[in-house]
């Protein structure tokens, strides 16, 4: 049985309860970021109820796990995660808040909830983009992967040189030296084998045969969605 509030609302509907003795939620959701009373004095101030002590209450927040552990701790939250999350991820965090004995405040990132972990995958991103570079690395970060990167291919062929990488992150089009362009170095200079996915706003035809032609293994188009980089790397890590 699922109801759904505003922060505000919340806590009168839960006072009302704990007032007529009633039947409180076994979980509350609660996001973190909300106007008026955000999650963190939401949750403070149902802490203080003692009937509410029973409740398990879960944050979730497009923040990195790693962030704000602390914050949420020091909230009271039994559990976090990071958004997005699937259907069977939500069930798998609620499931693992219900069992006995946990510790309070565990911090759940996405890949110890998804049945195939991208975990300690190493990436290199390559992109000039600094809000586009935030986006990819939280998402990288909450699959598990570890996180490298570059703000243009030349930048890439000297890290390819130096370390070793699963996969490259390519952007298209970057400064000094664009995505085709440091594709092509990398399969004369450097590698025929490490996988190099593209990351492209352009979705036509002839630009995904330009990929391909420069030595590229696949492309995710821009805005980039959470589930698809996911399958991309799953895809391409295993190779």
């Amino acid at each position: 049985f699922i109801e759904c509030f505003s922060s505000g609302p919340a806590i009168d509907y839960l006072m009302e309860r704990v007032k007529n003795n009633e039947a409180l939620p076994d979980i509350m959701l609660v996001d973190l970021v909300m106007p008026g009373i955000d999650g963190y004095e939401l949750v403070r101030r149902l802490k203080k109820e003692p009937r509410c002590s029973k409740i398990k209450f879960i944050s979730m927040s497009l923040y990195p796990e790693i962030s704000i552990k602390d914050q949420v701790k020091k909230a009271g939250f039994d559990a976090f995660f990071s958004k997005p999350i699937t259907k069977l991820e939500l069930m798998k965090v609620a499931a693992s808040v219900l069992e006995d004995g946990h510790p309070a405040a565990r911090v759940i990132p996405q890949y110890k909830l998804s049945e195939a972990s991208c975990r300690d995958v190493r990436v290199l991103v390559a992109e000039d983009n600094e809000i586009n570079m935030n986006l990819v690395k939280i998402f990288l970060h909450r699959l598990g992967c570890i996180i490298d990167e570059a703000v243009n291919g030349k930048v890439v062929l000297e890290k390819l040189k130096k370390d070793n990488y699963d996969i490259v992150l390519m952007d298209i089009m970057m400064p000094v030296m664009g995505g085709y362009e440091a594709s092509e170095k990398i399969r004369s200079e450097i590698s025929k084998d490490i996988p190099i996915i593209a990351l492209t706003a352009a979705a036509m035809k002839e630009d995904e045969e330009k990929c391909f032609a420069s030595g590229m293994n696949d492309f995710i188009s821009k805005p980039i969605n959470m589930d698809e980089l996911k399958e991309k790397i799953l895809k391409w890590s295993k190779k």
